[in-house]
């Protein structure tokens, strides 16, 4: 930059911001930086250190050329896409921690970005050509829909509980990304992407949606849900994009296509403006309720699936609960309980009893009881477990043999003890529920 001359390119990049290197070279490079600047420059050439861990194969030895155990990034580019890569990396690396690579570990990017994609396909489908409700969100999302000034806003309370859960959800999400990326804790951020757009936006939110979507009778609701799915999705690609920048641009382009024609300065996302958190749609309270929710209809769905209910077969559910506050709430959520559950016949109310020959589940104080006479053949049922408890017990057997073994133990590579230690725990509690269940039939 022509140093010691001063010029535009040398006061521009001097001094940086951050430096990102390995923790050897600390002293060799990173201290010898700040004193040279300090004193040639009066000033030390950058405020923060990064300092990432060294990579390792999944034995834990440190990859390098020399040993043949690198992995290619250019192969993992050609069979699972550069996103995939940029965001397995960033998903697997502590803060400060060695990485343990494989080429297995690139499936984690790989579906996720095919999730995104799959989302957004459905969701682009879903609104291409279709009524959209432009004035619902104009109260606060007037810079993104560029809606006229004179246009009546819409209140806030005329959206769906859903609506207002995923936009609350969305709210903290941009808050919690951005705070884990100005404290430089990557993984963190892209484990509050992945759980946020995979199990909140799609699992969960796109469920309750999808039979508005299809309704005829209920244009109004559906335009409502279109703009909102439209809303959420298109701020969850700008938060993912500096994680995953190709598949981010390309659906970003394709949403400005549609009805909700994003008016943001400059043709990419890339230049679009990182989206604050809108306290305005902060809701604790929807999110603690749809919490509690969420896990009654995950029980409900254990109970099905642990004795091989047909996800046709439509159930019978009873739900006791404490007090008339509780109460209160989960009648609100009545009808997503019933849609999400596959619920026929469903009762909610204090102190309810125990029915005879029933699947059961506790919530924080809330008694889940499934009706099984006459959905299921109990003998059968009773059968199916045993055969399965006795197949895993010799498996449980063979690894704890090994794990008893201290030739095992002190040879065996840590990654490799800790598999099957992780193995073991996972087969007790198989087992363990297993038994739970033949208890239950009883």
């Amino acid at each position: 930059f022509g140093w010691p001359e001063e010029n535009t390119d040398l006061n521009y990049f001097y001094p940086t911001s951050v430096l990102v290197t390995a923790p050897e070279i600390i002293f060799f490079w990173v201290a010898r930086m700040i004193m040279a600047g300090l004193e040639f420059r009066g000033e030390i050439p950058f405020k923060d250190v990064y300092i990432h861990g060294t990579v390792r194969d999944d034995k834990g030895t440190k990859m390098s050329k020399s040993l043949g155990n690198v992995i290619d990034p250019l192969e993992i580019i050609e069979d699972y896409g550069t996103d995939a890569l940029r965001f397995s990396l960033m998903a697997i690396t502590s803060v400060g921690q060695d990485v343990f690579l494989s080429r297995d570990k690139f499936e984690l990017g790989r579906n996720f970005a095919n999730k995104i994609w799959n989302a957004s396909r459905f969701i682009l489908m879903n609104v291409a050509d279709k009524p959209f409700n432009k004035n619902i969100l104009s109260s606060f999302t007037r810079s993104t829909l560029d809606l006229p000034e004179n246009q009546a806003n819409t209140p806030l309370n005329t959206l769906s509980l859903a609506d207002k859960w995923i936009l609350s959800r969305l709210s903290q999400a941009m808050d919690q990304v951005t705070e884990s990326l100005n404290k430089y804790r990557f993984n963190e951020a892209t484990s509050l992407l992945y759980d946020f757009f995979w199990h909140e936006f799609c699992d969960w939110y796109l469920e309750m949606v999808k039979p508005l979507l299809y309704d005829q009778q209920n244009e109004d609701q559906a335009a409502t849900a279109r703009a909102v799915l439209c809303y959420v999705l298109e701020k969850s690609l700008r938060i993912l994009h500096p994680f995953m920048p190709f598949i981010t641009e390309e659906i970003w382009q394709n949403l400005k296509q549609t009805e909700y024609a994003i008016q943001q300065p400059g043709k990419s996302i890339m230049t679009a403006q990182w989206p604050k958190a809108n306290k305005e749609l902060s809701d604790k309270k929807i999110e603690k309720d749809f919490s509690l929710v969420i896990e009654i209809i995950t029980a409900i769905r254990n109970i099905r699936s642990s004795v091989s209910i047909k996800p046709s077969d439509k159930i019978e559910t009873l739900i006791s609960v404490p007090g008339e506050d509780i109460k209160e709430t989960l009648l609100k959520y009545k009808d997503y309980l019933i849609s999400l559950s596959g619920i026929k016949d469903l009762r909610i109310d204090i102190n309810i009893g125990k029915p005879k020959m029933s699947g059961s589940a506790v919530i924080s104080g809330i008694a889940i009881y499934v009706p099984l006479e006459g959905l299921i053949d109990i003998d059968q049922e009773k059968e199916r477990l045993n055969k399965q408890i006795e197949k895993l017990q010799p498996q449980l057997k063979g690894i704890q043999k090994k794990l008893d073994n201290d030739n095992f133990i002190s040879k065996a590579p840590e990654e490799v003890v800790k598999k099957e230690k992780t193995k073991e725990q996972d087969l007790i509690e198989t087992i363990q529920k297993l038994n739970s269940l033949l208890l239950m039939l009883e």
